[in-house]
């Protein structure tokens, strides 16, 4: 194999390319990556059984096609530390080797064996296409809700519900919930619901967020994928799908409500920071809200020990109501609106709040986007 590529070309190739590799792999050659080059160009992969990425690349010239495994924590190394003063990188195998050139940088890296390489997953049949900036950012609203725990499986991951003209994206960690809904122009292969680990589909949209529109594919419901795949600007990304059926917890939106507070977002994240570090040791780092007419409270910590409290204005639509969350779930949630004003909705004190954005105080709810969160030492 011979070739030339552009560096700055190499080292996004390389970036995107070895996002799978796995950092305990399963058999040697997965702690690799693949370049394979051709007449089309030069591609980039890897994969660790669960998720694969590669990308293809135009080259300035390829002598020779030919397929290569190296390192891929070396070359990830080595792409993003070649000399700026040269624009053009030499790939060259010969022996065992891949010869890498660069200005007057010469490294060999040795080579893997290629044909232990397993093949790399098909992209599944295509669902749609969506702005690939609205999905990455819808994808990262509901993440935060998802389980860190991996003894429960299902939960660490994010639900789609694919519809003829909307994508739904919930998450859920038993103690509190986000529900996105985005408009997108797909729904070729029926409804379909799938499960995918947040992790995997947060990492690989947040880095196809500049691409325009991003291709999804998880089949057909006459034909269902155990894959899902995201494709843009030649890069490709698939992840397996999470066994089971997601629960039902859109249940658990309370009604009535009875009791809503408007607030606006900034005040209300940079107070709950400032009240909450007295209670960031504590297990449940509790901190209560109390509302009443004109004003939010926030208290937290022991008073007997550390506490703190303070106040800002809040818009109150009904009686006065207490009750108390885990600050940080909390403030992931806030963090999570668009809007500077956030509405905080409540059946009674016992119930889990949803939590909405609007644009003005006194303003129509943004319902696209809801995260609820369950009062402290409640779990869903």
């Amino acid at each position: 194999m011979e070739l030339v590529l552009r560096r700055d070309t190499l080292a996004e190739a390389v970036a995107w390319s070895s996002r799978s590799i796995s950092p305990r792999p399963a058999v040697a050659v997965l702690s690799g990556v693949r370049i394979e080059a051709g007449e089309d160009g030069v591609e980039f992969s890897s994969y660790d059984y669960e998720v694969s990425s590669r990308v293809t690349v135009a080259a300035e010239e390829v002598t020779e096609p030919g397929v290569a495994v190296v390192d891929g924590k070396l070359l990830s190394e080595t792409a993003r530390a070649l000399p700026s003063r040269a624009d053009l990188v030499k790939f060259a195998t010969e022996d065992n080797y891949l010869h890498i050139t660069c200005g007057s940088f010469k490294q060999k890296l040795i080579m893997m064996h290629s044909e232990e390489y397993p093949p790399l997953p098909q992209m599944p049949e295509s669902a749609g296409k969506v702005d690939a900036a609205a999905f990455a950012h819808s994808i990262s609203q509901v993440a935060v809700a998802a389980s860190r725990d991996e003894t429960l499986p299902l939960l660490t991951g994010i639900s789609l519900e694919v519809r003829p003209d909307k994508l739904y994206l919930l998450a859920t960690d038993r103690y509190r919930m986000a529900l996105k809904e985005m408009p997108w122009a797909g729904g070729q292969g029926g409804d379909q619901d799938l499960v995918v680990k947040a992790k995997n589909l947060s990492d690989a949209a947040k880095n196809i967020a500049t691409a325009g529109d991003v291709e999804v594919a998880v089949g057909s419901a006459n034909n269902p994928a155990s894959l899902i795949g995201l494709a843009a600007n030649g890069r490709v990304f698939t992840s397996q799908i999470n066994d089971g059926n997601y629960p039902d917890v859109r249940r658990l939106f309370p009604e009535p409500i009875n009791v809503t507070a408007v607030v606006k977002v900034d005040q209300f994240i940079e107070t709950a920071k400032r009240v909450a570090i007295v209670s960031s040791n504590l297990s449940n780092q509790q901190i209560s809200l109390r509302f009443t007419s004109g004003q939010l409270e926030f208290l937290a910590g022991n008073g007997a020990e550390n506490s703190a409290t303070d106040t800002i204005p809040a818009l109150l639509n009904g009686p006065d109501i207490s009750v108390s969350f885990n600050s940080r779930m909390l403030l992931e949630g806030l963090g999570a609106i668009d809007e500077p004003y956030a509405r905080l909705s409540f059946k009674d004190e016992a119930k889990p709040v949803v939590i909405t954005g609007q644009k003005e105080e006194t303003g129509e709810d943004n319902l696209t986007f809801r995260y609820l969160i369950m009062p402290i030492r409640t779990s869903i």
